[in-house]
């Protein structure tokens, strides 16, 4: 994936208690309406605490039963995989089942960035920070291991929805976690070559889940076109 708000005194004194249930209905009526209000904002959804938690409990759904094995958060300084840094793991158990515990600020510290927020050559258009000197840190693929064998299994593994078989096309969709210290909203579209990637981030401080739909993909599954926004509730999606 792409890192990129009384009654008169003069009236009858019958009528002037009418008036005064009338009031005192009106107000009571009125106390009700402020409390039921109350109770509705008490009871509006609130937005799903996966969207900002910084622990992923979930199930690999492909896992072979019986099987151990790791899921990491890994860095790629360089295009050597001997250099890659480990910045956060977790065992996976023989159903399949792990609790990862995303990396800390001082572990994503070294790898922090921008947005492209200029001119980028070839390119045509970029993206808009409310704080242009907020940077962040993106996790949107991790490697996947079987401990038992010993092997990687994958490097790019992914949170997806349940329908994606690992060639992108229109409407599949990825969970994508993005750290950063500061809120800010990241907006705009960076349309090159060969990609183009839209924008629309509300970010909070510390970890963020945000949802990359597919808008376009080529004959070999490759994304071309994609939307990353930031949800009020997270879609359906698996491991």
């Amino acid at each position: 994936m792409l890192d990129l708000s009384l009654p008169s005194p003069d009236l009858h004194p019958m009528m002037a208690r009418v008036n005064r249930l009338s009031l005192a209905v009106a107000a009571l009526s009125l106390s009700v309406l402020i409390a039921s209000c109350d109770r509705a904002s008490d009871l509006a959804p609130a937005p799903d605490p996966a969207l900002t938690a910084g622990v992923i409990t979930d199930k690999v759904v492909t896992w072979t039963p019986g099987t151990l094995g790791r899921l990491s958060v890994v860095e790629y300084p360089t295009t050597n995989v001997a250099d890659a840094k480990v910045l956060a793991s977790a065992p996976i158990d023989a159903q399949g089942n792990f609790s990862l515990t995303l990396p800390t600020a001082a572990d994503v510290a070294p790898y922090l960035n921008r947005y492209q927020t200029t001119p980028r050559e070839g390119c045509t258009g970029f993206f808009t920070q409310s704080l242009p000197n907020a940077t962040h840190y993106t996790v949107d693929e991790y490697m996947l291991e079987n401990t038992t064998t010993n092997k990687v299994l994958t490097r790019d593994f992914e949170q997806s929805n349940l329908s994606y078989n690992g060639k992108a096309v229109q409407g599949d969709y990825f969970i994508e976690r993005i750290y950063t210290a500061q809120a800010h909203t990241v907006t705009g579209t960076l349309s090159c070559p060969t990609f183009s990637t839209t924008l629309n981030l509300n970010l909070k401080v510390g970890w963020n889940a945000v949802v990359r739909t597919i808008n376009s993909a080529n004959a070999e599954g490759e994304m071309r076109n994609s939307t990353v926004t930031s949800p009020t509730t997270l879609p359906v999606s698996v491991f």
